[in-house]
């Protein structure tokens, strides 16, 4: 029972841990820029499939970076909300 309580007081003081380690891979710069570039292009209610065809297109040059286009075009109405583009 007490390594229940030891765990469930712990683990949310590790995950914000571990939050704070990996937030310097996310520049959120660059996903506003890669965004916008997408909603001049696209428009800012454009439908997730036609998000994801010119994401692509944006990111070419890396495979690891258009993986990420799956989680920004699922988003990319919040997105547009978020950083404010018309």
């Amino acid at each position: 029972m007490k390594f229940a309580i030891l765990i469930l007081v712990l683990l949310p003081l590790v995950y914000c841990d571990l939050i704070d380690q990996f937030k310097h891979l996310f520049d959120l710069g660059e996903l506003k820029s890669v965004v916008q570039k997408i909603a001049d292009t696209i428009g800012s209610d454009a439908t997730e499939a036609a998000c994801e065809k010119e994401c692509t297109t944006i990111l070419h040059n890396s495979a690891l970076l258009t993986s990420g286009c799956d989680l920004i075009c699922r988003s990319f109405q919040s997105l547009v909300q978020r950083f404010h583009i018309v």
